[in-house]
């Protein structure tokens, strides 16, 4: 049974992995070896809605068998950090590594590490009555927050916030980059100024074809933008469900940001001791050949403009 699960969620290049691999590895979170794209694509893919968007159905067209289906993969695939460190280091299934090899590598051990999550439920009958703490980061879910929580009715987010150029910054380049971050293959063409392939990236919010013939950097703003803005929505009709950290802080003064994730988490603090006096681990770094400049700086002052309300909101000055 899943009980008191946690959702890390934030605008994509946020430091929401980074987080995510720290909290995997603490007791008493379960997880799946990496993100649970795959769950929440069996209901709310795209294609199954006509390539509208990706934030599926309202929650009160969501049928119980379909609610029930998502509870079972996450309880059926679910295991706790030793489990996945019998196979390999965590930190392998995020490393970047663009070789063939290397992206075969992770799909497989992904594909093998759920399969015998899924076989050792089936066949050890104790493992059906165990009460789990599931721990999850699908940045997609901050387009569906009310569906999540129709599901997982007892469930807490924790909201990670940066600032917004540094992640608009990091999502062009993301954009940019030929082999990482692919979420869809629409069957309508992509003609984004700024942006040769055929891949859509991060989330796929509704409105997402407006953008053909306009701009990457603008595409990337919107991105971020309606991220939080249903976050921020959704956080105000239920905020004590939330607990909101800056990536700045994690990263300059970790111990006050993990005090707070364990008497939010109702986890003992002791759990993140071995990162208060270490560096916080980097996940999904954007390699240091991507420039330290902003991608298209002609678009800067109008991006600054645009998330100064946005900023405002997230406490940054």
């Amino acid at each position: 049974m899943i009980v008191k699960p946690v959702f890390i969620i934030g605008a994509p290049r946020s430091g929401t992995s980074m987080l995510f691999h720290i909290l995997r590895t603490t007791q008493p979170f379960w997880s799946l070896p990496s993100e649970g794209f795959h769950i929440w694509n069996s209901i709310c893919h795209p294609s199954l809605h006509n390539w509208v968007s990706e934030e599926g159905y309202d929650p009160e067209d969501v049928s119980e068998e379909q609610k029930a289906k998502i509870c079972a993969l996450y309880e059926q695939q679910s295991m706790p950090d030793w489990f996945w460190n019998r196979f390999t280091k965590p930190t392998n299934i995020w490393r970047f590594n663009t070789t063939k090899t290397a992206k075969f590598k992770r799909k497989f051990q992904g594909n093998l590490y759920i399969k015998a999550a899924t076989t050792l439920y089936y066949l050890n009958p104790v493992q059906k009555i165990i009460n789990r703490r599931i721990l999850d980061k699908s940045l997609n879910n901050c387009l569906r927050l009310a569906l999540v929580k129709s599901i997982f009715p007892d469930a807490r987010f924790i909201y990670v916030k940066r600032h917004g150029l540094d992640s608009i910054k990091s999502l062009i380049n993301g954009w940019l980059n030929p082999d990482r971050f692919i979420t869809f293959y629409p069957p309508y063409p992509i003609n984004i100024v700024g942006y040769d392939r055929p891949e859509w990236k991060f989330i796929m919010p509704e409105g997402w074809r407006q953008f053909n013939n306009r701009h990457l950097a603008e595409l990337c703003l919107w991105q971020w933008k309606v991220c939080h803005e249903n976050i921020l929505a959704f956080k105000q009709r239920y905020p004590d469900i939330f607990l909101e950290i800056k990536l700045e802080d994690l990263t300059s003064n970790s111990r006050p940001v993990f005090k707070k994730i364990a008497e939010f988490a109702k986890v003992p603090e002791e759990n993140f001791s071995a990162y208060f006096s270490k560096e916080i681990p980097r996940i999904n770094e954007t390699p240091a050949n991507a420039g330290k400049d902003f991608p298209f700086p002609e678009y800067l002052d109008s991006i600054n403009e645009e998330i100064r309300p946005i900023m405002e909101k997230l406490g940054y000055e």
